[in-house]
C-alpha cells in the first residue's frame, strides 16, 4: 500500500509523492503521480482496444522515465511536464531511476553511472544486482496506480537513461501504446555507459543484452502493437551525443 509523502499543486492538477515497500524490490521506493484538473480536456482513444469509448470515458497516463542519477523528483519539479499533460488532461506516473536497497554498493564503489539512480530499468540476473529488478518494478507500479486511477491506456517516454527504458520496455509490453524518448541511450550494447551497466548487472553474454537494446528489438521486428511512429528528439549539440553514450 503507498502513502502520500507531499502533494503539490501544478498547472491546476496536483503532484502526489508516495512512497511503497516493494515487494519486488525488498525496500521502500517513492514514485510521484500528476492527476489533471478536472476542468483538463477529455483525452481522446488511443487504442484500437478503445475503439467505441466515449473520450470522456478514457483516461490516459503517460510514464515518464528519468535519467541517470535522478529520482522521481526530477521531472516532477523541473521538467514542467505537468503543464503539457494539464493541457490534454494526462495523468503522470514517474518513477524512481532504480531500486534503494541499503545493501547495494554506493556509488563511491560503482561511479555514478551504475547503481544507485542507474537501474537502466533492467532486470538484473548477476551479483551483487539481483535484487534491482526494476523491469518487473515497473511494469508492477503500472498496474497498481492504473487499477488505482482507471487509466485505461498507457504510454511510455523518458530522457537518457530513461529514454532507453521507454524504448526497451514500450517495443516489448503491449500495454503501451505509444513510446517516446529524449536523447535515448539507443544502441547501449555499444556505448560506453550501456557496456558497463549491461556486464555488470547482466553478465558478459550480450545475447543476455539484446532484449533491453532497442536498436536490437527494433531489427528483430518487435513493436508492432504501438500506434503511430516512435517519437526519438536527440539535440545535435549534446554533449553526451558527441562523446558516443548515445547511439
Amino acid at each position: 500500500m503507498s502513502t502520500i509523502v507531499k502533494s503539490v499543486k501544478s498547472h491546476g492538477g496536483t503532484v502526489t509523492f508516495y512512497k511503497h515497500e516493494s515487494d519486488i524490490l525488498k525496500c521502500t521506493m517513492e514514485y510521484a503521480v500528476y492527476t489533471p484538473p478536472p476542468t483538463a480536456p477529455p483525452s481522446e482513444p488511443t487504442s484500437s482496444t478503445l475503439q467505441g469509448a466515449s473520450s470522456s470515458s478514457v483516461r490516459l497516463g503517460l510514464v515518464y522515465l528519468s535519467g541517470l542519477t535522478c529520482t522521481a523528483e526530477n521531472v516532477a519539479t523541473k521538467g514542467e511536464a505537468t503543464a503539457a499533460a494539464a493541457g490534454e488532461g494526462v495523468f503522470l506516473l514517474m518513477p524512481d531511476t532504480s531500486s534503494r536497497h541499503q545493501d547495494l554498493p554506493s556509488t563511491d564503489e560503482t561511479g555514478w553511472d551504475l547503481g544507485r539512480g542507474a537501474g537502466y530499468y533492467l532486470d538484473a540476473t548477476k551479483e551483487p544486482w539481483q535484487q534491482c529488478a526494476m523491469e518487473s518494478y515497473i511494469l508492477a507500479l503500472v498496474t497498481e496506480v492504473g487499477e488505482a486511477l482507471n487509466i485505461n491506456a498507457w504510454s511510455i517516454t523518458g530522457h537518457s537513461m530513461g529514454g532507453l527504458g521507454a524504448l526497451h520496455l514500450g517495443l516489448r509490453h503491449d500495454r503501451f501504446v505509444s513510446v517516446s524518448a529524449f536523447a535515448p541511450i539507443s544502441h547501449p550494447s555499444v556505448c560506453p555507459w550501456g557496456i558497463k551497466a549491461f556486464t555488470a548487472y547482466l553478465g558478459d553474454d550480450e545475447t543476455a543484452w539484446a532484449k533491453y537494446d532497442p536498436t536490437k528489438l527494433v531489427q528483430a521486428g518487435c513493436g508492432a502493437h504501438i500506434r503511430g511512429a516512435i517519437l526519438v528528439d536527440q539535440g545535435s549539440a549534446d554533449n553526451f551525443l558527441s562523446a558516443g553514450q548515445l547511439r
